[in-house]
């Protein structure tokens, strides 16, 4: 349910210590809201790797929204939804579900169609930040759409009316250590690309990499475990 901890705030004060159960037309109408969220079409969705992902994105000058939906029967259903307040430390979301999918990202911003495009070439002289994002979208499959602003209502005002969190969780650092073998190996990098390029499995993850997941594999080779491909 979107906006759920906002919906439901006068239903869940009634359940906190020493305050009295008064039901007023405030807990009235967030119950009224709550029953009609989960019956229309923002009900979310489970993930399904076989449908369709759409990621709709909008941002205002101080927060940011995005809906990542699955195309079903024609309609977009959402998956999930994220909303926050942009501050220095940004927040890769939905990495999980995209890196190594094909997927359509919907925008109220048509420049975007040719500055970001998975076919456009960014220009030298392109600031630099685009030329960062354009550099970190080149590690996704994805196309770019159009959609007026009158129809992207749901990524639009979550960037309007992000939610107050501040801190966004960052990887931590991860330090490398380099030591110096003792002993002098025989084993080159020529040697280890000829070698990987004729192995059954490394091969295929470099194959899939450059060109992307196939929309056919061997089953065979995977199984579905608590709704989690492994």
């Amino acid at each position: 349910m979107p906006h759920h901890s906002t919906v439901l705030a006068p239903l869940n004060n009634l359940l906190k210590k020493n305050v009295p159960w008064k039901w007023t037309k405030s807990e009235d109408a967030a119950f009224t809201a709550a029953k009609n969220l989960l019956l229309n079409s923002r009900t979310l969705v489970h993930y399904n790797e076989s449908l369709p992902l759409v990621l709709s994105c909008d941002a205002s000058s101080y927060g940011a929204g995005a809906v990542l939906s699955h195309v079903i029967n024609g309609k977009h259903q959402p998956i999930a939804f994220a909303s926050c307040t942009l501050t220095e430390a940004q927040l890769k979301r939905f990495h999980q579900y995209l890196c190594g999918n094909s997927f359509t990202i919907l925008t109220d911003h048509r420049p975007l169609l040719t500055l970001l495009g998975p076919h456009s070439s960014v220009p030298a002289h392109t600031a630099s930040r685009l030329q960062r994002w354009a550099l970190t979208l080149a590690s996704y499959h994805y196309k770019i759409e159009y959609r007026s602003t009158t129809a992207h209502a749901d990524a639009d005002s979550m960037s309007r009316l992000p939610l107050p969190q501040t801190w966004c969780p960052k990887s931590e650092n991860v330090e490398c250590y380099f030591f110096e073998a003792g002993v002098v190996t025989n084993v080159t990098a020529e040697m280890i690309k000829k070698k990987t390029q004729v192995d059954p499995v490394l091969s295929l993850v470099y194959r899939y990499i450059q060109s992307g997941w196939p929309s056919v594999v061997d089953a065979d080779r995977f199984r579905t475990k608590t709704e989690v491909i492994n």
